[in-house]
C-alpha cells in the first residue's frame, strides 16, 4: 500500500497553499502533513501529533477528521502488525468518509480521502469509491480552478487521476482529454508532467 507516493506526487507543491481564512495552528499542521507525505518523516509525525490534538478538540470537525483520517492509513502503511494496520486503516476509512459526507460541497476534504484510499489493496473495496471521488471532481476541476474553490494544483492532480482511471477502464479518449486538461490547468505541477508522459505512452 503506497499511499504516501500516491498523494506526494499529486500534492508536491500544495504545502505552502494554505488558507489564510484557517487557524495558524491548522496551517502549521497541514503544512507539516504535506511535507511528511513529501518524505520528512519528521514533518509527518508533528502534523500526526497536531492533528491529534484538533481531533480530540474538535472530533466532528470534517476538515480535521479527513487529514486525521489520511494520518491513520499512512501510519498503517508503515506498521507490521497486521491487526494493527486493519484496524487504523478502517478508523482512517470511517473518518475520511465521514468527513465527505458531512461536508460533501468541500473539494479539498474528497481529493484527500480520494487520493488517500486509491492505492488500498483490492480487498477494501475502495477503487470504485476512489474512482466516483475524481470523477467528480474532474466534472468541477476547471471551473473550480479558475473560481477558488480548489487549488490549481489539486484541480489538475485529480484529473490526472481520472485520467488513468478511465485509461484503465478502456476509455482512451476520455482519459486523453482528461490529462490534456490537466496540463491546461496547473502546466508546471508534477500532475501536469505526469499527464504528458502519459499522453506520450499513448501516442506511441
Amino acid at each position: 500500500m503506497n499511499c504516501a507516493l500516491v498523494i506526494a506526487v499529486a500534492l508536491f507543491s500544495f504545502a505552502n497553499a494554505a488558507n489564510a481564512k484557517l487557524p495558524r495552528e491548522w496551517q502549521r499542521a497541514r503544512t507539516l502533513y504535506f511535507e511528511g507525505i513529501g518524505g520528512n518523516h519528521a514533518a509527518r509525525e508533528d502534523a500526526d501529533r497536531l492533528f491529534t490534538e484538533m481531533y480530540r478538540e474538535d472530533p466532528n470537525a470534517p476538515m480535521i477528521q479527513v487529514y486525521y483520517g489520511s494520518l491513520r492509513l499512512l501510519e498503517a502503511s508503515s506498521t507490521w502488525a497486521l491487526w494493527k494496520k486493519n484496524s487504523l486503516c478502517m478508523e482512517g476509512i470511517r473518518l475520511m468518509d465521514q468527513a465527505v459526507s458531512s461536508q460533501p460541497e468541500s473539494l479539498e476534504i474528497r481529493f484527500v480521502r480520494a487520493a488517500t484510499t486509491y492505492h488500498l489493496p483490492s480487498f477494501f473495496h475502495r477503487k470504485e469509491q476512489a474512482r466516483e471521488d475524481f470523477a467528480y471532481l474532474a466534472r468541477v476541476a476547471v471551473s473550480a480552478a479558475h473560481d477558488g474553490r480548489l487549488e490549481p494544483r489539486l484541480a489538475a492532480a485529480s484529473l490526472y487521476f481520472n485520467g488513468e482511471l478511465l485509461n484503465e477502464a478502456g476509455c482512451e479518449e476520455g482519459a486523453i482529454a482528461s490529462w490534456k486538461s490537466a496540463i491546461s490547468i496547473a502546466p508546471e505541477s508534477p500532475a501536469a508532467q505526469g499527464a504528458r508522459e502519459k499522453l506520450a505512452e499513448v501516442k506511441r
